[in-house]
């Protein structure tokens, strides 16, 4: 039972470099903040390169969790019974581990046991309240699936039979007032073998279950019970009826006094006797039926545990004011990526007052324009916007909300970054790490990926750095895919105008804003199309920050 995939095919398993490049994308867009931000419990979350492998460029897929985003986002009662749902399948997550790892031996630990097919018969039936509870509010294909799934469990005769057992099971396991047990002697009078037969007064056909274990040859009471297999039960035999007792029994304190015993015949014991009983591991099909069925339930988990942690930070940025919306998706080989009101959708999280203090822009990148050069001043915002862009096609290829107030967006079959890096101290240059990182992006890059360049070649002369820049959107005209560079190159721009006068695919202007009206330069983090201003102010960061370097 998946939420994430509409069918097996669609799951990345991962590669080399695929898993190479989503771990440059995630230390280059600083993934952890928003595998932490989607997560439910911020001690407990996707690794980021977990996170970004998640991301797919199928659109019938990204449409499926497109509806169950908006089916838990614009329902109040589904969410917070999911939620409550998703805690209790964390529990038998922990559970059917040990059971799971069992599944081929014989179980043991009946406590367990008993935890799990109570929870399991719980998740269930939650479940099936859920769907009836919100039957005229679901729209989404994978939570129909999940539903008709469920439903097959609940009708199943395996879980008619384990429901209605462990309803009376389970009470005599929270609430134990009374152990009666049945001990067998040898001519001798020693205890050979031992019967649970009776707990809280309840009566059920008891089985040898025991032989008593001697120790050095001397007799230590009744000590460690072994459990023998009484062989195959017919289903009508797992029964657990009110009838009283008829047989004598023996009061449990007595027979310890009177066999000397010092190990105690405590509540472990005797549920455990109880469990066994009922011949849980000699029931193949009952024991077989929870193991598979509890494991495809636990498959949910990652799935629910991602959109309901996805759909609480969307909750979270629209609470502090901020528009949120499931873009509209095209076919990837349209390129298109227009947004209205984008925003980082970190900067509400650390910024106060954000729906007055953030500044949202528009974007537009299409097949007639669809790479950018982006110019502005120092500290004026490029990296800031490209990093929410940037994470505004994840969420939106992650099935979630984008952050922005309206999106038309093609699937990126990839998302390429370069970032300055610092040097490895392997006398490796930091030209020759840039040239790496390029190639690497080149190597892999197709019509359909967005490529991202953060200020590149600013580890040579200007005039090498425009060359090798050059080179560069050379190979972005050749493939025709969409992206954005930030660059301090402003002569730059003319020698790209230039040739766009003659080239098939056009690269585009922008620049972040300054206002520069009342003497003093101010960043407006706007952004703009064309050139813009032919300088960065750094002069303006170097009085903030370093006032004696002008002296």
């Amino acid at each position: 039972m998946r939420l994430l995939y509409r069918n097996s095919n669609l799951i990345n398993t991962g590669n080399e470099k695929l898993n190479m490049i989503n771990e440059i994308l995630s230390r280059d867009l600083d993934i952890l903040k928003l595998s932490k931000s989607i997560s439910l419990n911020v001690r407990v979350f996707l690794k980021p390169e977990k996170l970004l492998s998640l991301m797919t460029d199928d659109i019938d897929n990204i449409l499926y969790r497109q509806q169950l985003s908006k089916d838990i986002y614009e329902n109040e009662i589904l969410y917070n019974e999911l939620i409550r749902i998703y805690q209790k399948l964390t529990g038998l997550q922990e559970i059917s581990k040990d059971m799971t790892q069992a599944s081929k031996k014989e179980i043991t630990n009946y406590i367990k046991v008993i935890k799990w097919l109570e929870l399991f018969c719980e998740i269930v039936s939650d479940f099936i309240g859920l769907f009836e509870k919100c039957a005229d509010i679901i729209s989404a294909e994978s939570l129909k699936k999940l539903k008709m799934n469920i439903e097959e469990i609940y009708s199943s005769e395996e879980f008619i039979i384990i429901n209605k057992n462990i309803k009376l099971l389970s009470k005599d396991v929270h609430k134990l007032n009374s152990i009666k047990l049945g001990v067998n002697f040898n001519e001798y009078f020693e205890p050979i073998s031992v019967n649970c037969l009776e707990i809280n007064n309840f009566y059920y056909y008891p089985k040898k279950m025991a032989d008593i274990v001697r120790n050095e040859k001397k007799i230590r009471g009744i000590g460690k019970l072994k459990y023998h297999p009484a062989g195959k039960m017919k289903q009508g035999d797992i029964r657990y009826d009110e009838m009283r007792a008829q047989t004598v029994v023996i009061d449990t304190t007595k027979m310890q006094r009177f066999l000397s015993c010092e190990i105690n015949i405590g509540y472990i014991k005797a549920i455990d006797s109880f469990i066994k009983s009922l011949n849980f591991n000699n029931r193949g099909i009952i024991k077989k039926f929870i193991l598979e069925k509890t494991e495809s339930i636990v498959e949910l988990i990652d799935d629910l545990g991602f959109f309901l942690g996805g759909i609480k930070m969307i909750k979270q940025l629209n609470e502090k004011g901020m528009p949120v919306c499931l873009p509209e998706i095209v076919e990837k080989e349209r390129k298109i990526y227009e947004v209205e009101n984008l925003y980082n959708c970190y900067l509400p999280f650390i910024l106060n007052n954000p729906s007055e203090n953030i500044v949202s822009n528009d974007i537009v990148l299409n097949d007639s324009s669809g790479f950018s050069i982006l110019n502005g001043p120092n500290k004026g915002g490029k990296t800031t916007l490209i990093q929410g862009m940037c994470l505004s096609i994840i969420l939106f290829q992650l099935g979630l909300y984008a952050p922005c107030s309206k999106a038309i967006i093609s699937p990126a079959d990839m998302i390429l970054t370069h970032y300055q890096k610092e040097e490895t101290g392997d006398k490796t240059g930091r030209l020759a790490i840039e040239a790496e990182s390029i190639k690497m992006i080149f190597s892999n890059a197709t019509k359909n990926s967005m490529i991202i360049l953060n200020e590149p070649y600013v580890s040579t002369s200007p005039a090498e750095g425009m060359y090798l820049i050059l080179s560069t959107l050379k190979a972005v005209r050749e493939l025709g895919c969409r992206g954005m560079l930030v660059t301090h190159y402003h002569k730059l721009n003319d020698k790209v105008e230039e040739e766009n006068t003659s080239a098939k695919d056009k690269i585009s202007f922008l620049n972040m804003g300054i206002d520069s009206s009342v003497g003093n330069t101010r960043r407006t983090y706007e952004l703009k199309k064309g050139r813009g201003e032919v300088k960065s102010f750094a002069m303006d960061i170097l009085r903030e920050y370093a006032p004696e370097l002008l002296d």
